[in-house]
Parts: C-alpha cells; structure tokens; sequence
C-alpha cells in the first residue's frame, strides 16, 4: 500500500482558483490550502511565486475601490466638456502600461494628453516626457506611479512647433497597469506574515520561498501527526495576479505504533533474559530517525548467580513422588537476604505440583526443618504437544529470608507429576559470583540425603538462580534495535528516552528482500533483573517522498 501523501488546492474566495496560467492575489488572499493526512512528517519546503510580464494587464479604473477622477471644472467623473487637465488617483504605485483619450468629436483634433505623474509627492514629467493624441491608444513604458495628471495641450506641428494649453471634451478614458503585484505577504494560518515583499514586483520576477516557509509550516504541522489542514495564503494590497504557483514538498511517514496498532506496549522481562517488540515497516524505506520512551519497572533485587545452561543439558536430577532433589549454596553475603530463586526445570508430564523449602545447611545436608516462612507450594503446567523444553521457574518466597551466616539448601519436592531439574559443573562458574553452589542432593522416599555424583561432572550441582534482596536503583534495561540481521545499540537518556538519527542508522539498513515477507523493525530489552517494562512515543521517521502538488494546476 502506498503512503498516505499531501494533497494541495489553490484557493481563492474560499473556491478553487479559477483556471488558467495567472491567478488572482489581493487583500482577501489566494490560499493554497494542504489537507495533511495522518502519520506524515514535513523535511522540506518551497514554495515559488512569479509575476506574469507586463502583457498581463487590468483597468485601474475598475479597482477596488475605484480609481478616483477629478477634472480642472470640477468634476469628479468621465465624460466632461472643456476639460484643460483631469486627474486619476488609484491609491497604490503601479506600473502604467497603456492609455486611451476618448474626446467628443472633433473636439480633440490636433490635440493630444501630456502626462504628469506622482507616488504621493509632487507631480513629475516622465522622462522623457510622453503625450499621447486624443482619440489614440499609446502604450506606455511601465510608468510606476500612485496618481495620473492629463494636461490637455495642442500638438506640436512643422507649422506651429511650440505645444499649448488647451481643452476638449473628453468622453471616457482606457487606463491600464501590469497585473504584477504591487506588494506580496505569505502567512500560515493565523500567524503573522513570514514573508514580505514590500515593493512591486517585476516583470516575471521569480521569488522562491524555501527556510522560513518550512519553518511556518512546521509551526502549523497538525499536532502529533494526527493529519489536518494547513493553510498558505498569499495577500496583497492591491488587486494583481500571478503565475500559478509551484509548491513541492519533501514529507516522510512516521510510524507510531507498535504491531497491531498499539501505540503503548508492555513487555515482562525474565531474570537474565530478553523481551522484544515488533514495529512493522513499509517495503522499500529506510530509516532516518527513532525515537522511543522506555520506562522499566524492575524487581528490587539483585542476582547472586547467573548460571547459563545450554538448552538441552544432558544432565538432570529426576524428581517425582518418590524422588526429591537439593542443591546447596554457600553462606549469603553479610547483610544480604533471600527474595527468591528460579530453578530450570523440564516436565515429564502435564503437570506437577509440590513444594519448593528453604532449608540450613546441618553438616553438609539440608536440615530436616526449613526456616520459617521459608516454604512455597508449586502448581507447575505445560501447554502443547510433548516432549516440552527445558524452561526458568521463578519462585518467589512469601517474605525476604535472611539465612545467617551458616549455608543453605533448596529443596524441591513433589507430591504429583514428574520433572527433571538440570545438572552442571560448578566448577565452570564464575568463581566472583556472590552466591555459590555447593554439593547436590537427592533422597528416595524417606531415607537419609545422598551426595549427587556424576561421571564427567568435577562438582555437579543443580541450576538455580539465587535472588537477592536490593532496594538500591537498578541499572536500566539493555535497548538494542534490530532489523534482519543487523542490529545496533540504543542509548538512554536519564528520562528513558532514545532519540536516533540519520548517521547511527546508516548501520541498520534494510533487509535484503527475499521471498517472504519483509521482517519488522524490532525493539529487543534485556536485563539480569526481572520486572515490566514499558514501551510508548514511539516515532520512527521513514525515508521521504517529493511530492510536486498538482492540486495547484488549473
């Protein structure tokens, strides 16, 4: 599926533009209104204005309001008799292209209109000076002024070269200026103008909007990508015209959720262990920018050994109705207290139930009594289809259990079911660790504890993971993202936020497209503390699109 774009209409009167390569522009404004959907981001910006040439013309008599007249009689209009001068004041400066005297009849004959212009100041000649014959339509050389004067003179012939006053009876009167604007701002919204253009326009001057139309715009950016309108208007204080415009825009979706369109995940992470959470991307992108908030909720412990077995060990103690299974470890550290422990076990059946005790240590072998509160019962069940995997059991005790200085043992007893809890060499463990195991266990029915030997095994022990009680902060959550194969770490903030960008990314391209389906984008947590950790803000900026609006065509 293609991703959403912006679509563009130029405006004017709260109606489409009307056809045609120029376009109205005036106080009311000429709008080129984006309707943005949801999940885009704006990169870039421009927007190019153009004034036509000056063939592009309208009535300075027809303006709003209209151009005013006043003629040496008196007058305050069109047609009047015996007329030596008359003035017209449209209000703003334009450029004057062409002039038409209409006189009454004869009236005009070897009479003509010598020109005087002003911009808000004294009267002026152009220069050179220009008269134009009653009766006759002159083009004009794009005479900038605010106000026209019409001196009615006779035509200087080979006869009678000298010019003189005159008057006629003039009947109407053609004015016309270039369409080019006489001013340009461009707003966004309500904003103030960002751009201000405050002398005429050119013929064909070409202006090309760029940084602070982007900066406009993204002040007007539907908040949180949730999709909206945004609105460009163009105004001028005067009536005038332009090219059409041409807007193009560099947009990039942005995802924010997480798979099944959730925008808040959770996930619980295992002691020593690892959750992950999947963000599925469109074929074909890239990634320019993530950014994400991780905030953990970890256990207040700490773990005193962090055994890693393989999957399958091959080794195991056998526990059942009749056979119970223990494992000893050294003395905890001062001050420290039991919290819980996780023992990796496998079902033989469905289910198993029985009692996990903690025990002192009396001479070498659990004490025949546990410590108070120190007992938990076990309900254990396995889904699916035998044989099951080996899997960590996390136990936790009713309170924190302080074991004294001597040794303790874990002892695990079932009144129903079977399961195997795995074997290894304690001999390859890290001998810094703050707990350490001693020798294993195991009894038949009632009698007296048995060491556990095993061929192969210098000091055999069962795997557990001793939890230690620990108020102190814990250490965030490890972040990594992944994609295929690739993967790269993700920094952390003090507030748990990770903002990536263009440069760290280029280590995390996209995969290599095969049959299937694209993998997604994946967050991947770990932790040598258990506990909960969530996952929200979630922005992931995707390579960008060029997007040429035609909505601005005619």
């Amino acid at each position: 599926m293609p991703p959403p774009q912006v679509s563009a209409t130029l405006k004017y009167g709260g109606q489409p533009a009307p056809a045609g390569a120029t376009v109205p522009v005036d106080a009311s404004g000429l709008e080129v209104e984006l309707q943005v959907p949801p999940g885009v981001a704006l990169v870039s910006a421009s927007l190019t204005l153009k004034a036509p040439a000056d063939s592009e013309t309208l009535d300075v008599l027809q303006g709003s309001p209209p151009a005013a007249i006043v003629t040496s009689t008196g007058k305050v209009s069109l047609p009047d008799t015996a007329v030596e001068w008359f003035t017209v004041d449209w209000g703003v400066r334009r450029p004057l292209v062409s002039l038409k005297l209409v006189p009454t009849g004869t009236t005009g004959t070897g009479k003509g209109g010598r020109l005087r212009l002003t911009e808000g100041g004294p009267w002026f000649l152009p220069t050179p000076a220009v008269v134009v014959p009653l009766g006759s339509s002159r083009t004009l050389p794009a005479l900038m002024a605010s106000r026209l004067m019409v001196e009615v003179i006779t035509l200087a012939t080979a006869q009678n070269p000298n010019e003189a006053p005159a008057t006629a009876d003039i009947t109407g009167l053609e004015l016309k200026a270039a369409a080019r604007p006489v001013d340009l701002r461009a707003a966004v919204g309500t904003e103030s103008p960002f751009f201000i253009q405050a002398l005429p326009l050119q013929p064909l001057q070409e202006l090309t909007l760029r940084d602070e139309l982007l900066a406009a715009l993204t002040r007007a950016w539907p908040a949180s990508l949730e999709g909206g309108r945004v609105v460009v208007t163009l105004r001028s204080s005067a009536p005038g015209r332009l090219l059409r415009p041409r807007l193009s825009l560099f947009t990039a979706p942005v995802l924010t959720t997480f798979e099944n369109g959730q925008a808040v995940v959770s996930r619980t992470l295992p002691t020593d262990g690892q959750a992950e959470a999947a963000i599925p991307v469109p074929a074909g992108r890239t990634l320019q920018a993530v950014e994400l908030t991780v905030e953990p909720r970890l256990r207040p412990e700490r773990s005193g050994l962090l055994p890693r077995p393989p999957e399958a060990p091959p080794l195991a103690h056998h526990c059942g109705q009749r056979h119970a299974a223990a494992q000893g470890f050294s003395p905890l550290p001062p001050g420290a207290e039991l919290q819980g422990i996780d023992l990796f076990l496998r079902l033989l059946s469905r289910a198993a139930t029985g009692t996990l005790a903690i025990h002192p240590d009396d001479h070498g072998q659990p004490a025949a009594v546990p410590f108070p509160g120190a007992t938990v019962d076990l309900a254990l069940e396995q889904p699916g289809t035998p044989p099951w995997s080996y899997r960590w059991v996390s136990v936790e005790l009713p309170k924190v259990l302080s074991t004294g200085e001597g040794g303790w043992w874990v002892v695990l007893t079932l009144t129903a079911g079977e399961l195997l809890w795995s074997l290894g060499d304690a001999a390859q463990l890290e001998p810094s660790a703050e707990v350490l195991p001693q020798s294993a266990a195991f009894r038949l029915d009632s009698n007296p504890w048995l060491a556990r030997e095993v061929p192969g095994l210098t000091r055999p022990w069962a795997h557990s993971r001793p939890r230690l009680a620990d108020p102190a902060p814990r250490p965030p959550p490890s972040v990594q993202l992944r994609w295929g194969t690739a993967g790269i770490d993700v920094p952390l903030d003090g507030e748990g936020h990770a903002s990536l960008g263009p440069k760290q990314l280029e280590a995390l391209p996209p995969p290599v497209a095969g049959t299937g389906a694209q993998p997604p984008l994946r967050v991947v947590l770990g932790s040598k503390i258990a506990g909960d950790v969530t996952l929200r803000q979630l922005r992931v900026t995707l390579s960008a699109d060029k997007v040429l609006l035609s909505g601005l065509d005619p």
